[in-house]
């Protein structure tokens, strides 16, 4: 068990820990057999297996599913620590199944960390939520989006690796987000498509998207720091950071877009190559 695990599963008053093991060793065969079990406060501990499941975690709170062989995550400048061989034993598959490979909607403060999730409509679906945190995780060929989030607030994205998805991440109208060392590549569409207020997109690598790399597309208040955007094509051109009309207070400084940046909001993008 990894001192990073430990340290998630310190105990607290009245937490509980679940066992979630393919194998039937242990009193949950399932992920979302352990959901509906859990109470505010416990941590699910999932072993290494393929589970094909749709994992919902609805009106729930502190709430922590996290893999057995969860690390600290592959974080570095510019996403540099997130590997493509950056591979999670305990794997949620989706084949066949209409839904999301885990869904957190009107939800608060849950965390979900070091998962291979595949094959779903959306890797990981947050609506409605607050205070959720995803880190460490692989997003991998989902139909939709590799991380989707709508209506939320609070929510923490680091050290994830989504790669093949038609987006890797898409933000619809949430606020007070951070999305920091993140590695996306090989996105159908756009590699991160943003909508929201009070957002932090810092130090993530998103490479050879089909349309931009960065999209930022309404909202206030934006920090672009520090990212790499490099490979993103746009109608057959190249976009790799861009910003449309009718936002405020963006501040966009030392992003490295391989001198592709489509500016259409007047915004003072400071240092940016």
């Amino acid at each position: 068990m990894s001192l990073f695990l430990l340290l998630l599963l310190a105990p607290s008053a009245e937490a509980a820990i679940l066992t979630v093991d393919c194998t039937g060793i242990t009193p949950y065969s399932t992920i979302g057999s352990a959901v509906a079990a859990a109470s505010p406060g416990d941590t699910i501990v999932v072993h290494a297996c393929t589970y094909n499941e749709n994992v919902s975690i609805f009106g729930m709170s502190d709430l922590h599913l996290v893999a057995a062989d969860a690390v600290a995550g592959p974080t570095g400048a510019y996403g540099a620590g997130v590997g493509a061989t950056f591979t999670p034993t305990a794997i949620i598959d989706g084949a066949g199944l209409p839904g999301e490979c885990v869904s957190v909607e009107s939800s608060a403060t849950i965390g979900i960390t070091g998962f291979y999730m595949r094959n779903c409509l959306s890797g990981i679906l947050v609506g409605s939520s607050a205070d959720v945190t995803v880190h460490g995780n692989r997003l991998q060929n989902n139909d939709f989006a590799g991380y989707f989030e709508y209506g939320s607030r609070g929510n923490t994205v680091t050290g994830n690796l989504s790669v093949g998805n038609d987006y890797g991440v898409y933000i619809e109208v949430s606020d007070n987000l951070l999305i920091a060392d993140n590695r996306v590549s090989g996105s159908s569409a756009d590699g991160m498509l943003l909508a929201g207020s009070n957002v932090g997109v810092i130090n993530n690598q998103v490479v050879g998207s089909g349309y931009e790399g960065l999209h930022v597309v309404f909202g206030s208040d934006m920090r672009l720091l520090r990212n790499r955007t490099t490979g993103n094509n746009l109608v057959g051109g190249s976009a790799n950071l861009m910003i449309e009309g009718g936002l405020s207070d963006i501040d966009a400084a030392g992003n490295q877009t391989a001198g592709s940046l489509v500016d259409l909001s007047a915004s003072d993008l400071g240092d940016n190559l």
